[in-house]
């Protein structure tokens, strides 16, 4: 729910930044401004399933390495 509420505060916040630009041809924004939570959730899933998939495959339960580490993490 939390997800959806943010990605129809995107919408609005798209549609509130063509009506202050006054382009009544193209709605860059209201096209644009949902991309952002749509790219997010995707970077979570491929994040998440690429944990799991390295769990599964060093044999721990569901625990596997950080995708997005900025340095390596040692046990």
């Amino acid at each position: 729910m939390a997800y959806a509420g943010l990605f129809l505060l995107a919408c609005g916040y798209g549609i509130d930044l063509d009506e202050r630009v006054g382009c009544p041809v193209f709605r860059f924004g209201a096209l644009a401004a949902p991309c952002f939570p749509l790219l997010t959730f995707f970077v979570l899933k491929y994040a998440q399933r690429a944990r799991k998939k390295s769990g599964e495959r060093f044999g721990a339960s569901g625990v596997g390495d950080a995708v997005f580490a900025s340095w390596p993490i040692s046990s």
